[in-house]
């Protein structure tokens, strides 16, 4: 019976021991998955953190992008106009243009008679305004 004895006793004394290395495991346990959680969750702040930043630096350069789409248009309204503006320039310029014979006359007035110009010479001035006006 001491035999019995020693063996329950010793197996007592293991159970406890296996009891207490289960405890410890448990608290471990529980410790790393914590760790775990607060690792993970750090991790998620971290990157919404990131993502929002990004989102930051992308609102700004989508307005910065607008902007400067508002600005060629604005710019481009302004070519069209002046465009426009220099069509009709060009237009009133042709019309305003002496008949070449005038010229000539007017030419010959102030060079004198003597003067080598032709009235084809001045027709050809005038093409060669013409021309200018409408490019």
């Amino acid at each position: 019976m001491a035999e019995k004895d020693y063996n329950y006793s010793t197996l007592t004394i293991i159970n406890q021991q296996l009891n207490q290395q289960l405890e410890e495991v448990t608290v471990d346990r529980a410790k790393l998955l914590e760790s775990s959680i607060t690792l993970k969750s750090n991790l998620e702040r971290q990157q919404v953190q990131e993502l929002r930043s990004q989102l930051a630096t992308e609102k700004t350069r989508s307005e910065d992008a607008w902007e400067e789409l508002d600005d060629a248009e604005e710019t481009c309204g302004e070519l069209r106009s002046e465009l426009a503006d220099l069509k009709q320039k060009s237009a009133t310029a042709n019309k305003d243009l002496p008949e070449a014979a005038d010229i000539l006359k007017d030419l010959r007035k102030v060079l004198g008679k003597k003067s080598t110009a032709s009235l084809a010479d001045v027709e050809k001035i005038l093409e060669i305004l013409e021309g200018n006006g409408n490019e």
